[in-house]
């Protein structure tokens, strides 16, 4: 069947006659049987699709600008010679409907896609664009030319989603491609399963990586996703510029499967301080040659350094307030101790419930002092509170004390508070008696 399909394919977008101008059936009961097969199969999809090269009545529709057909699905297309390709890339670009192009599992070729970019780049309606799993996609020049593509008027004020997954990526291709990324409006990029953690020519990851991710200028970047790409410590010592990076403001992070221990944990959390990140998904990041997870207790407090440092209670106030969810990590891991396990800390746990609430950053940060500083976690074990925190160097700031320590941390916090430190309200002392 696959056989028919593409010598009627080839035959039909190499026919001359006028756009959206279906070609005569062949006589050929055997073609016309298989065409029939997948154009069953095909219609069993959605209506808003156009399951191109599929049918065509579904090519007719997108040549004639149908409003109902905002899909363009090329999906598993690896039999299409060069000249369909280009004949799509014309069609697309007089076409002001379809909003999303799959071309995934096409064995999109250097030469394939030049011809198919020669119309396509002068489309004004796509925001959506799915190149994944095409592992000779990026060969040759494949790259620097959709860098280009990607700065063209249209294109860099419409595209929202760039879908690059499977496609042998690198970090020195990922450099190559920033000049087409920055300044564009996309929101989401996913680059899973790829080859950003592995240096191909003579500069390592951290530095290739790092002058892209420093450079990057993607203001509307919300979500990137870089699962399964080996990025290690020196993946991760880059990321530290992403985090930093003022130009960016993303919200989500997808780190899975990307040998992430407790060293890259400390170095994804010293890039926290200042990021608008709202979660960071690092779980499933497997295991040592002992079976020992890679990120184990020691590690997740590292990340509880950044979201609540506890060095003093304007550091904790200070802390990030952003993020919430680490991804993977859910109720049943959570332990108060175990140092040498993989689990969350309680006082993490809590900490990113505070973040994820919807209270104001300062009510956050009001709230965790309460939760660190006056052990709301386990007060029934609290000996003493550690008021040279507080640093009341005038008495003048005892109403303010009492009055957050009331309605903060509780009226079993407020009398611990006064029992226990008895020399602050003269309780006890010689001028009472």
């Amino acid at each position: 069947m696959h056989h028919h399909l593409t010598t009627l394919l080839s035959s039909f977008f190499s026919h001359s006659g006028s756009v959206g101008e279906p070609m005569e059936m062949s006589g050929n009961s055997e073609s016309r049987s298989g065409f029939d097969g997948v154009s069953e199969e095909t219609a069993s999809l959605e209506d808003h699709l156009i399951a191109l090269p599929y049918t065509l009545e579904a090519w007719k529709l997108m040549k004639e600008n149908d409003p109902k057909k905002t899909v363009c699905n090329l999906n598993g297309c690896d039999f299409l010679p060069s000249s369909a390709w280009k004949e799509m890339g014309e069609t697309l670009a007089r076409n002001t409907r379809v909003q999303e192009l799959y071309a995934e599992s096409c064995q999109l070729s250097e030469e394939n896609f030049t011809v198919l970019m020669t119309g396509l780049k002068h489309n004004r309606s796509i925001q959506t664009l799915n190149f994944q799993n095409n592992p000779e996609f990026l060969q040759g020049m494949t790259m620097t030319k959709l860098s280009t593509h990607l700065q063209t008027r249209y294109w860099k004020n419409n595209l929202v989603v760039l879908t690059l997954c499977r496609t042998n990526l690198c970090d020195i291709q990922l450099r190559t491609l920033l000049p087409g990324l920055n300044g564009t409006r996309i929101r989401q990029l996913f680059l899973n399963n790829n080859r950003l953690g592995v240096s191909t020519n003579r500069l390592t990851v951290k530095e290739n990586l790092s002058y892209t991710f420093d450079k990057l200028d993607m203001p509307e970047l919300e979500e990137l996703y870089l699962v399964g790409n080996e990025l290690g410590r020196e993946g991760c010592e880059a990321l530290q510029y992403l985090l930093r990076n003022s130009n960016t403001h993303l919200k989500h992070l997808s780190l899975f499967r990307n040998q992430i221990d407790d060293g890259c944990c400390r170095l994804l959390s010293e890039g926290l301080q200042d990021s608008s990140l709202e979660s960071m998904y690092i779980g499933s990041n497997g295991a040592d040659a002992d079976e020992r997870e890679l990120i184990t207790y020691k590690g997740w407090e590292h990340f509880l350094h950044a979201v609540c440092d506890d060095s003093s209670i304007q550091q904790t106030y200070s802390s990030n307030h952003v993020i919430h969810d680490f991804g993977d990590v859910d109720s049943n891991r959570v332990r108060p101790t175990l140092a040498a396990s993989s689990y969350l800390p309680l006082v993490l746990h809590e900490i990113l419930k505070i973040n994820a609430s919807s209270d104001t950053l300062a009510k956050k940060g009001r709230r965790k002092v309460a939760t660190v500083h006056f052990n709301l976690l386990q007060m029934e074990e609290i000996e003493e509170i550690n008021l040279k925190l507080l640093q009341m160097e005038e008495i003048k700031l005892m109403p303010h004390v009492l009055d957050f320590v009331g309605k903060e941390c509780s009226l079993q916090a407020l009398h611990h508070l006064i029992k226990n430190t008895p020399a602050l309200f003269d309780y006890n002392s010689p001028r009472c008696k």
